[in-house]
């Protein structure tokens, strides 16, 4: 924790390696990733097994796209192919 430009308080708290017992060190780096991809992957699948769209429907006859500004460039091309 910072204030006025100084640090006015610093700790690490827990392991960085359970298995080698490793204690949390101030320049331990973790990797951060992003949950975007898989969130709307699933999310798409609840709605196909809900019949919200077909996988070999053209993304502009499904409940997706819901105006011709979401319609995609190619509106031939089916859901199978971006999934």
């Amino acid at each position: 924790m910072a204030r006025r430009g100084k640090i006015a308080y610093s700790a690490c708290f827990g392991r960085a390696d359970i298995e080698q017992d490793r204690p949390m060190a101030p320049d331990t780096v973790f990797r951060i990733y992003s949950m975007t991809k898989p969130i709307t992957s699933v999310a798409a699948m609840m709605l196909h097994e809900e019949g919200g769209f077909r996988l070999n429907e053209p993304v502009s006859r499904s409940s997706i796209a819901r105006d011709d500004d979401m319609a995609p460039v190619y509106p031939h091309v089916g859901l199978e192919l971006w999934l």
